[in-house]
This record gives structure tokens, sequence and C-alpha cells, in this order.
């Protein structure tokens, strides 16, 4: 099964320029809007601009067994984990 997954590659659904095309994952880049339909795998981290009823399966992540709702909203504060807050500061 490993063998096989090292062989498939990741891609990712992206509105460029108005214009939606499937590229690798490993070419996405700052400002792709990246479209997601249910049962896909999230290709990289990102600001959820819409959605409509999404729970993301993060179990690998986090050992959850229940997805987690995620909406548009950002998380307001500084004393956040990593993956939550709202924009990276240095």
């Amino acid at each position: 099964m490993n063998a096989l997954k090292s062989m498939m590659k990741a891609t990712a659904r992206v509105r460029r320029d108005g214009v939606e095309s499937q590229i690798p994952a490993e070419e996405l880049v700052v400002g792709d809007v990246v479209l997601i339909t249910a049962g896909d795998q999230i290709p990289a981290d990102g600001r959820i601009v819409a959605a409509s009823a999404l729970q993301i399966d993060e179990s690998a992540l986090t050992g959850e067994s229940v997805p987690a709702a995620k909406g548009t909203q950002t998380v307001p504060g500084r004393a956040v984990d990593p993956g939550d807050r709202p924009t990276w500061r240095s």
C-alpha cells in the first residue's frame, strides 16, 4: 500500500485568473483559490473564504474520531496554536 501511495501524486483543483484547472499540489502558490468538494483531501494550508456545512477529518493530526466543523471566521487573539492563527506574524 505504501508503494502505491508513493507513486500517486497529490493534485489540487484551483482557480487562477478566473480559470479552473487541476495542478500538482506542489505547484500551489500563495493566492491560489483551492476548490474542494466532499471527499477531497486538503492539498495545503489555507484560509477558508466560503463554505457550507464544512467538516474536516483531522484524525491523522489530532487523533479525534469526530470531524471538526470549519468556517470562514478568523480566530481572534495571539495566544492560539499555529494551525489556528488567522495570520502569521514574525
